[in-house]
Parts: structure tokens; sequence; C-alpha cells
């Protein structure tokens, strides 16, 4: 019984002493290291210092979506997208609401008033869905306010005027409203 007593508290020995040394080095690691932050503003290439969302891509690109336009940082210097006559291929607007990323690594960006675009990087075009009232495939409002990925690929759509689904094969909208005699209907118009 005695030399059991012993394997065991050799045991219990062996294992606070790695305990103790993980940490002890753990603990000498974060004292040794600094974090450094830094402030990037319009000073650095930032259309606007508002941010209103932000994503991370697939490819380790940081998007931020302002009031000003849109910005995509690589860590070290930003390239801006802002609304352009002369350009067909231009974001549709610039104050850009939210920002999501798609299973085909598409960036979709809500904006404010210019409707629904899609970033293709690998063209570096957006493409814009807008409100078209002759249409009822179309989107029902050019304020958008959130996306989101369903799992069969489409797209949720809040706007200021109903919930779209959007369908990127078909590039076709379902719409839903709030109907009032309708208890299972969206609870407001207003997403």
């Amino acid at each position: 019984y005695g030399q059991k007593s012993l394997v065991v508290l050799f045991r219990f020995f062996i294992f606070f002493t790695i305990v103790s040394a993980i940490f002890t080095s753990a603990f000498s690691h974060s004292h040794s290291s600094k974090l450094q932050l830094d402030h990037i503003s319009i000073e650095h290439g930032l259309p606007s210092n508002t941010i209103l969302c932000q994503l991370q891509d697939r490819m380790g690109f940081i998007w931020f979506g302002t009031k000003n336009g849109l910005a995509r940082y690589d860590g070290y210097e930003f390239k801006l997208y802002q609304t352009s006559n002369n350009d067909a291929y231009s974001i549709s607007h610039h104050y850009i609401n939210a920002l999501h990323e798609d299973n085909l690594g598409f960036i979709w960006i809500a904006t404010d008033a210019g409707g629904l675009n899609r970033f293709d990087p690998r063209s570096e075009q957006f493409k814009s869905f807008q409100h078209n009232s002759s249409d009822a495939n179309s989107l029902s409002h050019d304020s958008i306010t959130a996306i989101s990925s369903a799992d069969n690929g489409k797209l949720w759509i809040g706007t200021s005027n109903g919930l779209n689904l959007f369908d990127p094969e078909n590039e076709t909208f379902t719409l839903f409203f709030h109907q009032k005699d309708n208890h299972t209907s969206i609870s407001s118009n207003n997403i």
C-alpha cells in the first residue's frame, strides 16, 4: 500500500510540474508581448469615419460600409468603391447599410436608397437590383436594411417596405408583406 501511495504522489508531482510550466510559459508570454492598436480613419483612406457595417471575406479582405461609400481593406491600404454616373458597373449608392458574402464568394451590399448590389470579386464589377414598379418580381423597395443567406443559396433581403426572398439563379424576388387580416403574415413591412 505504501508503494502505491508513492506512485500516486509521484504522478501528482509530475502533473503539477507540467501544469505549472504551462501556466508560467503562458503568463510570461502574455506579459512579454504588447498589443498594438492602430486607429484607421479618413486620413488613411476610409471614405467616412462612420462605419455602418463590416465584413471579412473568404480572401481575408475587410469590407467597411459607410455613409459615404464602400471600402475594401487589405491590412495596408484601402480600395474605395463609390457611385459613378459614367460607370454602369459601379455601386448604385454611397450609403451602405449591410454587407454579406454568399457561399459562392459574391459580396452583397445593401444600400439606403440604391437597392441591392452584388460585387463579383473576379471581375470587380457591381450588378444592381432595384425596385421596378412595373415588375412584380423586382425588389420591393430600394432602401435595404438586412441581408442573410438561406440554406438553399437564396438570399433574404429586409427592406423598409417588405421582406424579399431573392433567387440569384433566376434573379427574381418573392415578396412578403404585412397583411392586416392575416396573422401568419410578417408583423411589419419595415424590416
